[in-house]
């Protein structure tokens, strides 16, 4: 768990908070506002999986073309050898 996961679960808690402190209270702007808090940290999980998830595919692209310039690579060669 990153320091940003820590931020972003206590700014979910925080919304928690805000909202059953506003249902209690009957304060719909105070409960407005955590569901607000807590919609926006849900966001920031939510683009930081895409996020991860992207680079984890990028990476497996990136290996899958480097082999593929290698096989091409290895067969040009044993084919001008072949040749010779």
């Amino acid at each position: 768990m990153t320091m940003d996961d820590v931020k972003n679960s206590i700014e979910k808690g925080i919304g928690k908070v805000k909202e059953e402190v506003g249902d209690l209270l009957d304060n719909e702007q105070l409960e407005a506002k955590g569901k607000l808090q807590q919609a926006k940290a849900e966001l920031k999980e939510d683009v930081k999986t895409e996020v991860d998830e992207t680079k984890e595919t990028l990476k497996d692209k990136i290996e899958d073309g480097k082999e593929a310039i290698a096989r091409k690579f290895n067969e040009t060669v044993d084919k001008i050898k072949d040749e010779e």
